[in-house]
């Protein structure tokens, strides 16, 4: 798989069409360095790469959301989780409710972590 050369190389994936799941599983670590900002141009093709297998790459993930990184968190936490339409696993959401902070401050992901959690029990 063809990896992104830098953080607006959107067209990384135009010569690679039909990568396979396993590929990208493959790759997710790699793939996930190019999401730590929403602003980059890597970043919405990566979420919608990545969106359809955040069950399958939840580990991965959960070891990111982990740092002290807050804004990555917040751009994986909101472009995969918050905005995405398939269906999400429990345990995604018992994870994001663990690293819940206590009370909402600018530097942390209160506020976005507590929409994730709304949807849970809308599903």
């Amino acid at each position: 798989m063809k990896l992104p050369q830098n953080r607006e190389d959107m067209h990384f994936l135009g010569d690679q069409p039909n990568l396979t799941k396993e590929e990208i599983i493959k790759n997710t670590k790699e793939l996930l360095f190019w999401i730590q900002d929403s602003h980059w141009g890597t970043y919405e093709v990566i979420i919608s790469l990545l969106q359809p297998l955040v069950n399958d790459i939840k580990e991965d993930l959960f070891e990111q959301l982990k740092s002290n990184d807050s804004d990555w968190s917040y751009a994986i936490i909101s472009g995969l989780f918050l905005r995405n339409e398939n269906k999400v696993d429990e345990d995604i959401y018992d994870f994001l409710e663990s690293i819940l902070p206590v009370e909402e401050t600018e530097e942390n992901n209160y506020w976005i972590i507590k929409k994730v959690l709304e949807l849970r029990k809308r599903t």
